[in-house]
């Protein structure tokens, strides 16, 4: 897949999201995608939970205590 065209997929807030999409996500899709092209970004307030099983391929990025200005 080194060269493979990638595809992004996004996940816009989280938090509000059905009980059921989130575990289908976290146990089904997420798990799935682990020698996948496909890059998952997942916005939120809540982490997503349980983390994946291959945290090294997996980067987190907290955006709290940012000002306006800074974005």
């Amino acid at each position: 897949y080194k060269d493979a065209p990638r595809l992004a997929l996004f996940f816009d807030t989280y938090e509000t999201a059905d009980p059921a999409f989130q575990k289908w996500l976290t146990h089904a899709f997420l798990p799935y995608l682990r020698h996948s092209p496909l890059i998952v970004v997942i916005a939120g307030r809540h982490e997503v939970e349980p983390k994946p099983v291959w945290q090294a391929e997996q980067l987190h990025f907290n955006l709290q205590n940012y000002t306006i200005r800074d974005y």
